[in-house]
């Protein structure tokens, strides 16, 4: 039988799930550390197993977590969920998965499918389900009905004046109330257990000198007032001077790290489209090759996203968002942050698409970013997060900052006038224990195999070609082809045909086109011979 080592944190967290009595369970695990394995695992072995007529909705933040988690869940455990939210599951299918915005426009039909099975909804990221009003209400009126809630978080988040749906809250002596997490594995314990590798921190700082209100200012983005650390930021971030001395440094230690790890890749995140195009074109200054740029409301986005991680040739890969939050690109162990977003949250988020650990050879991971107070203050977090690694009984663990600076370009006239080295830099420990780890049994030889869903819709595309085709030869429209399909073989709908069904009527009109084309060749001869 084969199997998969499962970490002790995921055999923990579903033993704790098991003994949980409350509808929503709280997961809070570092980006990397393996929460798709874990929520797989609670689906299949702790839900699935109870219900036989259970279903799983799955609710992500973006198109490509929802291909992403899509595969995963097929190939890995066998359970295999559609994109389409019709109230309805098609046959062979356990559940649908569905973003956030997809959930909230199709809450009708969701609940309808929520009332119909005991459901296990997943949310990935829950935090999203407070991002708009309209997505948590909708979320409570679909998944109310649901049997058990999992809720998942990859980095730490605080209740302010935004509720997230479904989780508890528990409130301090003092007033202040923070959400209640039923299972955590943090930065500190994913170190121990060498699941993340460690994390170099360096700064680069520039002086810019710009005219505010008249005034002619002159600072250091690590010197500067409060008050001016976001145009500051923009300042050097939008200069191709400052950007081209923080990426020749990260592609100089990509080199370094790719000649003992060829598959090395390092990710740079921009603002904004326009910047990462910016961004992207230096780096074709600096490696002779224009670098792969994904824009999370690209179509294009999860296609770029799995060519890069498959192509090891590729070197860098610039994103506007997406690949901060979710997107698994193992490969990845540099990464140059340029993005004047500076939230703890965010900056938790990117760094974990750069600690993934994938074996002894890759201990350190290094990232490269602007001279921001905010953000050497997050290093410095995980910096002493790593020091609870070493010495468990100290608590690192500083209080969350949100200080978002807003996207766009600097609206005030500004010059550049040098790029200094780096300032600062910060080597996190490389962690202490081997992994422990558990064997899990994986589906037979299915895991090999693309997703139902993909091999549902690789049908219907092929019938498409075939119908086009034999309408063409018997001069009738394809919509006439399907109509006598219905009538002559089968009355049901293509968009509720089972897999089966799909790969029958592709058969059916392999042989039409085939008697088609033989009766032409007859047809032909016969000619010929009276001729």
């Amino acid at each position: 039988m084969s199997t998969m080592r499962l970490r002790q944190w995921q055999a923990e967290c579903e033993a704790a799930y098991a003994g949980h009595q409350h509808q929503t369970f709280l997961v809070a695990a570092l980006p990397g550390a393996g929460k798709t394995i874990g929520a797989g695992v609670i689906a299949r072995r702790q839900f699935l197993q109870r219900y036989p007529r259970g279903i799983v909705v799955l609710i992500v933040p973006t198109d490509h977590m929802r291909s992403q988690w899509r595969s995963v869940m097929s190939r890995v455990f066998g359970i295999e969920l559609t994109e389409e939210v019709t109230g309805r599951l098609p046959s062979g299918f356990h559940g649908v998965v569905t973003t956030y915005a997809g959930a909230a426009k199709r809450k009708a039909k969701l609940g309808q499918l929520v009332r119909s099975f005991p459901t296990l909804a997943i949310l990935d990221e829950v935090h999203h389900a407070g991002d708009k009003a309209s997505w948590g209400s909708s979320l409570v009126e679909a998944l109310g009905p649901a049997r058990s809630i999992l809720a998942l978080s990859g980095t730490p988040f605080r209740h302010d004046e935004t509720t997230i749906p479904f989780l508890r809250l528990a409130e301090a002596e003092d007033g202040s109330r923070s959400y209640i997490t039923d299972y955590s594995y943090d930065f500190a314990q994913a170190l121990r257990d060498k699941v993340v590798r460690s994390v170099s921190f360096e700064t680069f700082d520039a002086l810019a000198r710009y005219l505010d209100k008249g005034f002619t200012k002159a600072e250091f983005l690590a010197e500067c007032s409060e008050r001016d650390t976001a145009t500051v930021l923009k300042i050097l971030l939008n200069d191709e001077g400052f950007l081209e001395k923080t990426l020749r440094a990260a592609d100089i230690k990509l080199s370094e790290i790719r000649s003992r790890i060829p598959s090395a890749g390092g990710l740079a995140i921009a603002i904004d489209t326009d910047h990462a195009k910016l961004v992207a074109s230096v780096l074709e200054r600096i490696t002779g090759t224009a670098p792969d740029i994904v824009v999370s409301d690209e179509t294009s986005a999860t296609s770029s996203i799995a060519a890069f991680s498959s192509d090891h040739r590729r070197r860098w890969i610039v994103a506007v968002r997406m690949v901060s939050e979710g997107v698994d690109i193992p490969r990845l162990m540099v990464m140059a942050m340029l993005t004047n977003v500076t939230t703890r949250l965010y900056f938790r988020q990117a760094v974990g698409r750069v600690v993934r650990r994938q074996g002894e050879h890759d201990p350190l991971a290094h990232v490269y970013m602007p001279a921001s107070r905010h953000l050497v203050q997050h290093a410095h977090e995980i910096e002493r997060l790593c020091s609870d690694a070493a010495d468990p009984e100290e608590d690192g663990e500083a209080e969350d900052q949100e200080d978002g600076l807003g996207g766009g370009r600097p609206q005030r006239e500004i010059t550049v006038l040098s790029v200094t080295d780096a300032q600062h830099k910060s080597t996190l420990f490389r962690g202490l224990d081997d992994a422990l780890s558990l064997d899990l049994p994986l589906p037979p030889q299915e895991a090999a195999l693309p997703s139902l869903e993909e091999r549902m819709l690789a049908a219907r595309s092929e019938i498409q070609v075939l119908v086009a085709k034999y309408a063409r030869m018997t001069g009738v429209t394809p919509h006439i082809v399907h109509r006598e399909y219905m009538m002559k073989v089968r009355r049901t709908p293509q968009a509720r045909m089972s897999l089966a069904q799909l790969n029958e009527k592709a058969d059916y009109y392999r042989r039409r086109i085939a008697g088609v084309s033989s009766a032409r060749v007859d047809t032909q001869s016969e000619t010929s011979n009276v001729l």
